[in-house]
């Protein structure tokens, strides 16, 4: 169905090339307009208790690697997880927070749930890619921890967060994770780098004002037609 009107729109908007690519029928202009963050300017103070702060805002659900990274700080000292979101397994959501380093805040309005991810020292990113629709997906939650200045832990966006060097990309598996998280526990000067260099790269390129920017384009192009 969404082939099907594409091919007969004006112009094509995804979110990135990738879901552009899975069309098979779509018209001649076609235009990528990625899920950004506006710039919030938000207060970067960090609880400074010598403890890694981890944050993960979203669904709380199977396919978001949260099994993954509490088995992952199973035995790490120094290291918490805080869990924001709306529980939409909640099992999952009870057996992770048996665990003592790991804090649910419960269901955030989002300009809380963004307080929140500036106050942390790093983000975690991760998708199960066996499903189809993960494949496709491009998490906002990676910009917006640009746009905080933390560092990312991600399987997603390789080529975007590789190029920013803005945070370390990891296979979805347990030892990746745990690998990842000793590395920026142990490396302050690493996360400054990391989330000092996404948030250069917010700044420059993507963020929403330069998305607006192009979506009024586009815009102004069809309505002259």
């Amino acid at each position: 169905m969404e082939e099907l009107l594409s091919k007969h729109a004006n112009v094509l908007i995804t979110v990135s090339e990738k879901v552009q690519n899975s069309f098979r029928l779509r018209p001649k202009d076609c235009a990528v307009i990625m899920n950004l963050s506006e710039d919030y300017n938000l207060d970067k103070t960090k609880l400074e208790d010598g403890t890694l702060t981890l944050v993960y805002t979203g669904l709380i659900c199977r396919d978001q690697g949260l099994d993954i990274v509490t088995a992952a700080l199973e035995g790490l000292e120094n290291v918490r997880l805080v869990l924001a979101g709306r529980a939409a397994d909640k099992e999952l959501l009870d057996r992770i927070t048996i665990l003592p380093n790991v804090n649910y805040v419960g269901l955030l309005e989002r300009s809380d749930s963004l307080k929140l991810e500036a106050s942390s020292d790093a983000m975690v990113v991760l998708y199960d890619l066996e499903f189809r629709k993960n494949q496709l997906s491009s998490p906002n939650k990676i910009f917006e921890a640009m746009m905080c200045g933390i560092p990312l832990i991600t399987n997603m966006e390789a080529n975007l967060v590789k190029e920013a060097d803005c945070g370390i990309i990891v296979e979805y598996n347990v030892d990746h994770v745990r690998d990842a998280i000793i590395k920026l526990r142990d490396d302050s000067e690493l996360r400054n780098r990391l989330g000092n260099n996404g948030r250069k790269a917010f700044v420059e390129r993507y963020n929403w004002d330069r998305m607006e920017k192009k979506l009024y384009q586009i815009y102004g192009n069809l309505l002259r037609k």
